[in-house]
């Protein structure tokens, strides 16, 4: 199995480590470093994190918030 990173996972993941760089480096940089392991294990466990019940895709979110 291999793992692609989109651009528009990028993208995503660039917008939310910025916000919480925003508040604290040190935390962004750990979710970064957290997320990435993550991603990587998906390999080992392909099935063990499933989408969320409420998982909203970050363009919906936008536009459902006035922030586009």
């Amino acid at each position: 199995m291999q793992i692609i990173r989109s651009k528009n996972f990028l993208n995503s993941l660039s917008i939310v480590t910025d916000y919480i760089a925003k508040d604290s480096l040190d935390n962004a940089i750990s979710f970064m470093d957290t997320m990435d392991n993550k991603i990587d294990n998906l390999v080992y466990f392909p099935y063990k994190y499933r989408k969320s019940f409420y998982y909203e895709p970050l363009a919906n979110y936008q536009k459902t918030h006035n922030l586009s």
